[in-house]
């Protein structure tokens, strides 16, 4: 077994919040079982409206100053999560891999997430990013949209894939089935970047994520996703498997 590997998971925004509560007690449990890595849970917000029932250490909860809460405009806290980012990734380093998580539909989460995504890449480390998109108004869907924008102009800037999981809170999926399979998400990531697969080296996963190294597709958002089935890697469809 080689030297275990760091995934740093950035929770974001009201959903982030919520969701890295229950993260930080997986990692806990996980960190310390050979086969996953060792999982950092930071968590970025402008309001503490979420942290008012939890024990949060001073040092996991970056609290960006200016407005409490964004109101579910994009436009509210934009100067000041700006501001911010460089000074969350020298408090809450980024891991060997990162994990980036928030939802696509609220109004911080879903700009401090592309920014830490795009000062990542920039820095030339891998990063994944969670979004949970919702649609409960039209002002959410909107949200959805330049989130999602946001995301693909990343990727176009920096000229490197970026990967998503996402997911959709609605009548088929609810939160808590959505919330449960982050969770695990972020546990079957953990085992796959542990840096102890034998065979599978920290190059072979930067190349998985990195496609444009070893293919000459162009590099753009992309959707990740976990099966269990057999996968068909047709060309017009599949960059890597």
């Amino acid at each position: 077994m080689t030297e275990k590997s760091v995934l740093t998971v950035y929770c974001c925004g009201g959903l982030g919040i919520n969701l890295g509560v229950k993260l930080r007690d997986y990692a806990r449990k996980a960190s310390v079982v050979p086969g996953y890595a060792t999982i950092r849970v930071a968590m970025a917000d402008t309001s503490d409206s979420n942290m008012r029932t939890e024990d949060f250490a001073e040092n996991e909860v970056y609290l960006i100053k200016g407005r409490d809460g964004s109101g579910g405009i994009r436009a509210e806290n934009h100067k000041e999560i700006a501001e911010c980012i460089a000074d969350i990734l020298h408090q809450h380093p980024p891991g060997d891999v990162s994990i980036v998580l928030s939802s696509l539909s609220g109004g911080t989460g879903s700009v401090i997430a592309p920014s830490l995504a795009s000062e990542l890449l920039a820095q030339g480390k891998d990063v994944i990013v969670f979004s949970v998109a919702s649609f409960e108004s039209l002002n959410e869907m909107k949200n959805n949209v330049k989130s999602m924008q946001s995301y693909e102009n990343i990727s176009s800037k920096h000229k490197r894939p970026l990967a998503m999981y996402y997911l959709e809170n609605n009548q088929k999926t609810n939160r808590a089935t959505n919330d449960e399979f982050i969770y695990n998400s972020v546990l079957s990531l953990s085992i796959l970047f542990s840096g102890q697969n034998i065979e599978l080296d920290g190059s072979d996963l930067h190349n998985w994520l990195n496609y444009q190294r070893v293919t000459s597709y162009p590099t753009k958002l992309m959707y990740l996703t976990f099966t269990d089935d057999n996968v068909s890697a047709e060309k017009s469809s599949v960059v890597s498997v």
